[in-house]
Formats: C-alpha cells, structure tokens, sequence
C-alpha cells in the first residue's frame, strides 16, 4: 500500500511565518541600533580626525583652527582652517629666486624700475628708493587670513614713515617714527562688512590704549612694557610677525605680541588688481620673506547627520559656534586656558535620548574620544 506525503497544515504556515516576522522585526531593530551607534562613532572620529589634522598643520609658527557652526535648522557644519606657507624667499639672488628661494611655482620676484641700490650679504639693502614686485599670483588672494613673516634692519637715517610691504590697500605696513628716534609697527588692513561695504582697519605698536577686547592675558603682557622705547630700533636685525586669521588682527616682534585688535569674523578684501610689493621708501636691510594663507579646502568640511546633535555638557543642543585653535601642535594659549570638550548626542527617538559621546582635547593638543553616558 503506498504512503501518503504530509505537508504543512496552513495553521503551521501562519505559525512559521508569524514567527520569521518577530524574528525579522528583532533583526531589523537591532541593525538600525547597530547603524546608529556606528553613525555616532562615524561622527565623533570625523570630527577628530578634523581636529588631529589641524593639530598637525600647526606645527611651527604656522596656526590652525577648527569652526563648528550651528545651522538655524539644527544642522552642524565643522570646517578646518589652516595657515599654509605659500612664498618664501630667503633674498639670495634675484636670478635664481623662484629656484632657490620660492616655494610656489610662477612666482614673478622682480626688481621695479629704479632697482635696489645695494646689497649686502645675503640679504637685500634699500636706500629708500625702489622695491621688489611679487607680481599678483593667485596664492596671494587671500579671503580668510594671511600671514607675512621677514627679517628687518632699519637705517640710522630712516624717513617719518618707511612702507615695508603692501598689496594695494587690502594690506599696507610701514615703520613709522615716533617719540626720541623710536620707531613702532604700523599695519592696515581692508576686511569686507556685513552689509557689504569695505572697511580699514589699522594697529600699531606703542598705542596700548586703541587695543580693544582684547583677553587679560594679552593685556597684561602689553602692560607690562615697563618704558616704551619702539619695538624697533637702526641697525639692529629684528623678527617681525604679521597676521589676521579672521579673529585677530597682530603684530609680533622678536615672538612677542606687540598689538593685536579682534573681530567677529570678517573676511579680507585681496586687491587682486594690486602687486604685493616690497620697499617704497624703506631704508635699510630686509630679509627671510615668509608668506602664508589662511585657506579652506572643500574636504576640510564634514556636515553632523540629521540624527546627531551638538550638545552641552547638560545635554541641551547647542547655539552659535565654537573655535578650536591649535598653535605649535597644542591648543593655543591666547584663546585656550585649560582643555576643550565637545559633546555629541544620538536621537533615539521622541523625548528619548540617545548614546552620547564627548572628543576631548588636552593641552598638548591630543585628542580623545569617549562615551559620556546614555
């Protein structure tokens, strides 16, 4: 007798079934749990890595920062500034210039009609007469910052005021004579306002008084000049250090902070119709031109998912924006008394909050990434 085959009843289909469904929605929850933790880690190690470059970047005299800005819509945006050595030119030799000395291709170093009347050395000796073009290459239109860095040895016999270098009038530096032979750092500068219109602003050494909102710290070592004498003085070589990274405007001389003036996040007005040009009127030795950009690259911005927040300490998102700044691969002490912390929180859902995760920047510049909690 032949046996009959035994298939699944339809209350043991509905069975399996309804079980595969609990199983597949279980699965599902934990995949999307999985995702949003890994998101979260995503996050955190993009911002560090955002972080850890601009550490790097530092290294040296040259600067960096990192802007995390809160959008109107709930929205971060986390860019990474840095200052990039773009020209140096140790004034060797005019010929060889863009061979020796100038680290950027094209770079168009030449003498102006009516030459430079010695030299001396190795570096360049003006008499008060001619300068020195760089012409108006692209590197040199900056937006958000420059630096400019160079060697100087006033004459005894200098003008009432020697212009060092310039680009039109988006930047002009001189020396101005002061009081008893003293000679103080003038800088200007052209920043693009709000509402669109074009506006200078200048600093100077010696004016303790015109520096404004500026941290105690800063004031205190400008205070603490016991007798001002100029930070410069003929016939002795002297370091000098000028630079706006679009929240201070400085002068350093010898690494000392000698002005500074800060602002609320203007961009510069380049000139690009205009030369950068050395001399006009300055009488003595110049030398060791450093010049460097403040720029923003495209894959230096990462934008925080919808679903991750910035957060407070306290867990309540945050407003407005933060700067991290680094300087010689830590965090720079003229904005940064003590370590950073930033906070990020995971959206689990209505009036549930989710894993939080906190990047923590020492002092020495290092980066750590943390959970902080549910």
């Amino acid at each position: 007798m032949a046996r009959r085959s035994r298939g699944f009843t339809l209350i043991e289909l509905l069975v399996v079934l309804g079980l595969l469904g609990v199983l597949m929605g279980l699965s599902i929850g934990f995949i999307q749990r999985a995702g949003k933790g890994n998101l979260l880690l995503q996050t955190s190690h993009s911002a560090a890595s955002l972080l850890a470059s601009a550490r790097a970047q530092s290294y040296g005299n040259d600067r960096a920062y990192v802007h995390f800005f809160a959008q109107a819509d709930g929205r971060t945006i986390i860019r990474s500034y840095r200052d990039r050595q773009v020209f140096h030119w140790a004034c060797e030799d005019f010929q060889r210039a863009s061979e020796l000395g100038v680290l950027t291709p094209n770079s168009g170093v030449k003498l102006a009609e009516g030459g430079i009347p010695s030299r001396e050395g190795r570096h360049v000796a003006f008499g008060g007469g001619g300068t020195v073009s760089l012409g108006d290459p692209p590197w040199l239109r900056w937006r958000d910052g420059f630096s400019v860095r160079c060697r100087i040895n006033p004459d005894e016999k200098s003008s009432a005021k020697m212009q060092l270098f310039a680009k039109g009038k988006a930047i002009q530096v001189s020396l101005v004579r002061g009081d008893e032979g003293r000679l103080d750092v003038e800088a200007a500068i052209q920043l693009d306002k709000s509402d669109g219109s074009i506006d200078s602003y200048e600093i100077r050494t010696g004016q303790r008084g015109k520096v404004t909102r500026v941290a105690e710290a800063v004031q205190e070592a400008l205070e603490t000049v016991p007798e001002w004498k100029g930070p410069v003085l003929p016939g002795r070589w002297y370091d000098l250090r000028i630079g706006y990274d679009r929240n201070s405007f400085a002068i350093y001389v010898d690494d000392s902070l000698r002005a500074i003036r800060e602002f609320k996040r203007l961009p510069m007005r380049p000139s690009t119709d205009a030369p950068f040009v050395i001399g006009g009127g300055y009488a003595g030795g110049f030398d060791s031109l450093v010049i460097g950009g403040i720029f923003e690259d495209d894959e230096d911005r990462y934008e925080l998912a919808e679903t991750v927040t910035w957060i407070d300490a306290n867990g309540a998102p945050m407003t407005g924006s933060t700067y991290i700044h680094f300087a010689n691969r830590g965090l720079d002490p003229r904005y940064h008394s003590a370590g950073v912390e930033l906070h990020f929180q995971l959206d689990a859902g209505e009036e549930k909050s989710g894993p939080r995760r906190t990047l923590q920047i020492a002092l020495s510049g290092e980066v750590f990434i943390k959970d902080i909690g549910q």
